[in-house]
């Protein structure tokens, strides 16, 4: 079986960030209850989390990338390397972002030869029965090809956990950087623009 996959896991443990801040019961097929959840703050937290504060319109830059992210996020904080963010929408919808560095990830291996069908597979059998994935392509974001899914958590017998997904796996020098954003209410297009209008560094 693949590494099936850090990031992913990574990105999709915002989910759960999120489930557990919407005071939804569930994420997984055996009920189990996220109300008991440890605080993400406290979860090898950082002390220098000053480079993942947003500057004006959103504005983010690290040693890899220069990006705008949506101008309604907050910083979070920093659990172990996924940055975690947050903002409530024009609709007053919550919506979370991760910001996820892989480099032990390899995207080619990983990653590149799922289609539709086989990562709709994936997210099912391997993550949770209730994901229902809505698009996938694969992208290009200045130079870099990236994995590029919309799915969403949708139980049948509790439309009100409805939850809806966009990830973003981009190939950087070999390994993944993740981007997640997850809300109740539908994800505005400038979430998916802020990604694909990346800049890498010279180098990356």
């Amino acid at each position: 079986m693949k590494r099936i996959n850090r990031a992913m896991c990574l990105g999709l443990s915002i989910f759960v960030v999120a489930s557990t801040l919407w005071g939804c019961d569930t994420v997984s097929d055996d009920k189990a209850s996220m109300n008991t959840a440890e605080p993400y703050e406290s979860v090898l937290a950082t002390a220098d989390v000053s480079g993942y504060i947003l500057g004006e319109n959103g504005y983010f830059e690290d040693e890899y990338i220069c990006a705008n992210w949506p101008s309604i996020l907050e910083f979070n904080g920093l659990n172990v390397n996924i940055a975690q963010y947050s903002g409530v929408t024009e609709k007053g919808d919550k919506l979370f972002f991760s910001y996820v560095l892989d480099k032990g990830g390899d995207f080619n291996s990983e990653l590149r030869s799922f289609d539709f069908n086989s990562y709709s597979s994936y997210l099912t059998n391997s993550l949770n029965k209730y994901y229902k994935l809505k698009e996938f392509d694969y992208i290009v974001i200045d130079g870099h090809t990236a994995l590029r899914a919309v799915y969403d958590y949708a139980p049948p017998d509790e439309p009100e956990k409805l939850v809806h997904v966009l990830q973003i796996s981009i190939g950087v020098d070999g390994w993944i950087m993740g981007l997640s954003f997850t809300s109740k209410g539908e994800i505005p297009s400038y979430c998916d623009e802020s990604a694909r209008n990346i800049k890498f560094k010279e180098g990356h």
